[in-house]
């Protein structure tokens, strides 16, 4: 496979209209209306772009403001860190940015740079606005962290969506770097992919010697991001010798090879209320893997009102580790109200809840785990017992909740003191019942109407018309597979759907057997080698030979080779990416004609 990182430069189609007047206070705003990344030496004048519209923000005192018309705002300009002229977006000053009229807005890095770059002390704000394709800059000086944003000042993001970002070592997302912060409300991290540590956010500094760097999350959902080294740290967040906190927020189906959801190490603080870490996966066997959340080091955690449940390790505790590394610390985890269940094993089975290292102090209060291992000692604590959960799926608010049914064992099982709502926020006031909950989630009162009798009351049920005990629900959403007719979301009717349960909206099937697709065969070429031992997995090769021994079978050999243009000519000294699926990648540049190979 071939990945091809190549400038576009987008013809503008709206009208050349500037409008910039100073408010009460100085401050200016800019209404852009050029789609197109230009930097006149003229400035933000009849055809200002985004980019001209930061630049000349950058030279005024007060905190400005930027408003975007509808459509992609692309970066065009090559990548570079020579000024605010080329590359990322550079913000030297404080500045807020949001659209105007309706429809998505989306800033664009085009896969070639960063999309912003927050200096010192700088504070930019952005709401309503979607930031994608943001890439470290290969061979960039300070090109290799924050895919969307890096910063080293304050970021504060409201309603945004920040996905398919590439930070090339840390922070696919986001990076935050010594005295920087972030803080994030209804805001969603999304497919976003990092080099080593934090698929979604890193934030980090050196201990000791440099400011604070912290990073809050709330209403937040942090999913579906990775990192491209197996032996990576932080699938969805990783913080290093910083503050980490999370309320009502939702860390789900991320991926590492340890701390799948949250790694959280080296002199750091972690808090998470009324939230929910779930279906996250840690690969290695270091530290377990540990899918869920990993605190290692000299790490101070609160855990309150909050679900760590079905999250999948690799040899170890699946939900939360926390290890200290050192002898005699005398690190503290604090437990109130915190649930810990169904941990699994990747690959298949069970695997311990927790895995608390003997130095660290727990205290701990109304808490439960499914199967004693998160050494919870106090008299209110519910030490091996059933949560009864059902899947992750929207239950109601802004992120996804696991829902209690009846006979779980944390129903009014969590005393008093809890927040006055669950994770659901507004409308879902806590207690319900006695007391309160244990976990993110209030379950209905007992006396609430079940019509299908399977345990789960109507207003939590996800398919409150058809008995469905499990709750079982493949793609997430607020309908169950017992009363959903495409359960994967793919616009495949299950009836017709090869893989019902995994989106495969192509069908594709290689040895056209009825056992299923391949997105859901273990076997797609039928030649009796399963997938994951073979080294031709789309090609029937029995004898799995390989003469050269790199791993590929001789039958499906990779060869890549093409030719790169730019507006019609060759493109000489292109960076060009390629990639084996599922391995390594490497660089080559073009030759005089454009060819690589």
């Amino acid at each position: 496979m071939s990945l091809l990182r190549r400038a576009v430069t987008l013809t503008a189609v709206w009208a050349c209209l500037l409008s910039a007047w100073a408010g009460a206070a100085g401050a200016a705003t800019f209404e852009v209306e050029v789609f197109s990344d230009e930097a006149d030496p003229a400035g933000c004048d009849a055809d200002c772009s985004l980019r001209e519209a930061i630049i000349a923000a950058n030279d005024t005192p007060e905190a400005d403001t930027v408003r975007l018309p509808p459509g992609v705002h692309q970066i065009g300009t090559e990548p570079g860190n020579g000024g605010p002229q080329t590359g990322d977006f550079d913000i030297a000053a404080d500045l807020s940015i949001e659209p105007m009229g309706g429809g998505e807005v989306t800033i664009d890095g085009d896969d070639l740079d960063r999309v912003f770059d927050v200096a010192p002390g700088v504070e930019l704000r952005l709401r309503d606005l979607r930031v994608a394709n943001g890439a470290g800059a290969a061979g960039v000086d300070d090109g290799l962290d924050g895919g969307g944003i890096r910063t080293a000042g304050r970021v504060v993001l409201t309603r945004m969506l920040l996905e398919s970002n590439l930070g090339r070592r840390w922070g696919g997302a986001v990076a935050v770097t010594a005295g920087g912060s972030l803080e994030a409300v209804n805001s969603t991290f999304k497919d976003n992919e990092a080099g080593t540590r934090g698929g979604a956010i890193s934030v980090s500094r050196n201990p000791g010697a440099d400011p604070d760097a912290s990073v809050k999350l709330d209403q937040s959902v942090v999913t579906g991001n990775s990192l491209r080294d197996a032996s990576g740290e932080g699938g969805g967040i990783h913080a290093f010798a910083s503050t980490l906190v999370l309320d009502a927020s939702e860390v789900s189906g991320n991926t590492a090879g340890v701390g799948g959801g949250i790694d959280v190490d080296n002199v750091a603080s972690l808090t998470l209320r009324n939230s929910t870490v779930s279906g996250n996966r840690g690969t290695l066997a270091s530290f377990g893997g540990v899918g869920g959340v990993l605190a290692r080091g000299e790490v101070t955690t609160l855990i309150e009102d909050s679900t760590i449940a079905r999250n999948v390790a690799g040899s170890g505790a699946a939900d939360y580790v926390h290890n200290t590394v050192a002898s005699g610390s005398t690190v503290r985890t604090t437990l109130r109200r915190a649930l810990f269940a169904e941990g699994a094993r990747d690959g298949g089975g069970a695997a311990p809840a927790c895995d608390i290292q003997a130095d660290v102090t727990v205290d701990s209060a109304h808490s439960l785990a499914d199967d004693g291992s998160c050494r919870l000692g106090a008299p209110t604590d519910r030490p091996a017992a059933a949560p009864v959960l059902g899947a992750l799926g929207q239950n109601g608010g802004p992120t996804r909740t696991h829902a209690l049914g009846a006979g779980s064992a944390a129903i009014d099982a969590g005393g008093t003191g809890c927040p006055a709502t669950d994770q659901r926020g507004a409308g879902f006031p806590r207690p319900l019942g006695a007391a309160c909950d244990i976990g993110a989630f209030e379950a209905p009162s007992s006396g609430a109407p079940d019509g299908d009798g399977d345990g789960f009351p109507d207003v939590s049920d996800n398919c409150p018309s058809v008995g469905n005990p499990d709750q079982a629900n493949a793609d997430g959403d607020a309908s169950g597979d017992a009363c959903e007719d495409d359960d994967d979301n793919d616009g495949r009717a299950d009836a017709a759907d090869n893989c019902s349960l995994v989106a495969n909206p192509g069908q594709e099937n290689t040895d056209g057997a009825p056992d299923g697709g391949d997105a859901c065969d273990a076997d797609d070429d039928g030649d009796g080698v399963a997938d994951v031992a073979d080294n031709c997995a789309l090609t029937p090769n029995r004898e799995q030979e390989d003469r050269n021994r790199d791993g590929f079978g001789d039958v499906c050999q990779p060869g890549v080779s093409g030719t790169v243009e730019l507006d019609d000519k060759p493109a000489d000294g292109a960076l060009v990416v390629l990639c084996v699926f599922g391995g390594q990648c490497r660089q080559e540049a073009t030759d005089a004609r454009g060819r690589y190979r």
